[in-house]
C-alpha cells in the first residue's frame, strides 16, 4: 500500500509548512563582505567561497556588478572583477567609502594576526553596530588565544598559512553557522564552495533530529496502548522532516519552480524506491519487542540515505538504482546504529547521575 500513496497524500503531510517562505529565503538577494589587511588573502578566500563557476541562479539585474565595486582588490577598495557580484572583496585599508555605501548580510574579516588591525577592527565595529554577523579568519597565526572569539564576533577560525582548499572546511562551516537559516540556504545556492558543506550539514542535522525524536517517542511506546497511535504519528513527523530536508537540498543545488512542482519532482525521484521503503521501515516501531535502538537507527539511517540520494539527483541528475539505494541505506544504517548507541549511553549515564526519587537532598 505504501508504494502507491498518491502525491496528494504526501503533499498533505507538508501543508502546514511554509515551503514558499523557504524558497524565498533561498533565492533572496544578499551581499557578503570579505575584507583583509592583505588584499591577496581576501581575494583567495573569496575564490574558495565561490569555487567553481559564478552564480547558480541569478536574474539579469543580479548579475550586473555595480560600478562602485568592480575595481581590483586594493585599487580602491572594490571587488575583484571575476568575483560573484554578491561577494564584495576589499582591502581593509581603503574600504571606508565602500562600507559607507554598502548594506551587508555577512562580513568576513581575514587577518594574519590574532588581534585585528585598526582597519579591520573599525570594519568589525561598524558592521556589528548594523547587526551584521562577523566571521574572523586568522591565517597562519599561532598561540592558544588565536581561535578565541572576541567581542562582536560571531565565529572565529584559524586557517593554515596557505589558505587553500584543505583549510576551507572549517572556514566554510563557520560562515554557515554564523548566518540565519534562510541566508544559509542562499549562501549554498549561490556559492559552490559552500554547497557540499551545506548538504552535509542539512543531512546530518535532520538525521540527528529524527533520531532524537524517534528515541524520545520510543521510550513512551513501551506502553502497548500508546504504541500504534504514537508510531503512526512518528511516521508522519519523520517523513515530513525528510521531505523538507530534500526540498532545501534541491533549492541549494539550484533547482527552481513552485514548491508543489519541485516537491513533485522529489516525490518522483524517491517515491518508487527509497522514500516508501523508509516509511515501511519506520513502522518497525510498531513491534514492541524490537526495542529502541533499531527504531532510532532506522530513523537516522533512512534520513541520511534519502539526503544523499537527493544530493545525487539534484547535483548531477543521477536516477536512483537498486544498488545505489541499498548502498545509501547500508551506510546510513551503520551511522544510525552509532547515533542510537550514543543516545542510549547518554540516557543511561543521565539516569545514573541523577538523584533517586525520594532520596534526601545533599
Amino acid at each position: 500500500m505504501l508504494r502507491h500513496l498518491p502525491f496528494k497524500t504526501l503533499w498533505g503531510i507538508l501543508r502546514e509548512t511554509d515551503l514558499e517562505a523557504i524558497r524565498r529565503g533561498a533565492e533572496s538577494r544578499f551581499q557578503v563582505l570579505v575584507a583583509g589587511d592583505d588584499a591577496a588573502d581576501a581575494a583567495q578566500l573569496a575564490r574558495l567561497i565561490g569555487e567553481s563557476s559564478g552564480t547558480t541562479d541569478t536574474t539579469p539585474s543580479d548579475t550586473t556588478t555595480r560600478s562602485d565595486t568592480t575595481a581590483s582588490p586594493g585599487a580602491s577598495g572594490g571587488a575583484s572583477a571575476d568575483s560573484h557580484p554578491w561577494l564584495l572583496t576589499v582591502d581593509a585599508s581603503t574600504v571606508a567609502p565602500v562600507i559607507a555605501r554598502g548594506l551587508f548580510n555577512l562580513a568576513v574579516l581575514v587577518s594574519r594576526k590574532a588581534e585585528l588591525s585598526s582597519s579591520l577592527a573599525s570594519i568589525r565595529d561598524d558592521q556589528v553596530a548594523r547587526g551584521v554577523p562577523i566571521v574572523v579568519v586568522v591565517v597562519g597565526a599561532v598561540g592558544k588565544t588565536a581561535a578565541i572569539v572576541r567581542p562582536g564576533e560571531s565565529q572565529r577560525v584559524v586557517a593554515s598559512p596557505e589558505l587553500n582548499v584543505g583549510a576551507f572546511e572549517a572556514v566554510g562551516n563557520a560562515l554557515l553557522t554564523a548566518v540565519p537559516p534562510e541566508l544559509r540556504l542562499g549562501l549554498g545556492r549561490q556559492f559552490p564552495g559552500l554547497r557540499t558543506l551545506l548538504f552535509t550539514a542539512l543531512i546530518d542535522e535532520t538525521a540527528r533530529a529524527n533520531a532524537s525524536y524517534a528515541f524520545t517517542t520510543g521510550i513512551a511506546e513501551v506502553i502497548p496502548v500508546l504504541n500504534i497511535a504514537m508510531n503512526i504519528g512518528d511516521v508522519v513527523i519523520l517523513t515530513k522532516n525528510q521531505l523538507i530536508m530534500s526540498y532545501k537540498i534541491a533549492l541549494v543545488a539550484g533547482k527552481s519552480g513552485t514548491p508543489r512542482h519541485l516537491m513533485g519532482e522529489i516525490f518522483g525521484v524517491l517515491g518508487g524506491g527509497l522514500l516508501f521503503r523508509q516509511i515501511a521501515r519506520q513502522l518497525i516501531g510498531l513491534i514492541p519487542v524490537v526495542g529502541i535502538v533499531p527504531k532510532v537507527a532506522v530513523a537516522y539511517g533512512g534520513t541520511w540515505a534519502i539526503g544523499r540520494a537527493v544530493v545525487l539527483w539534484a547535483t548531477v541528475g543521477q536516477a536512483l538504482t537498486t544498488d545505489s539505494v541499498r548502498a545509501f541505506y547500508d551506510e546510513g544504517l551503520k551511522r544510525g546504529r552509532q547515533a542510537a548507541r550514543a543516545l542510549v549511553s547518554r540516557r543511561t549515564k543521565s539516569k545514573e547521575t541523577s538523584p533517586r526519587a525520594g532520596s534526601p537532598k545533599p
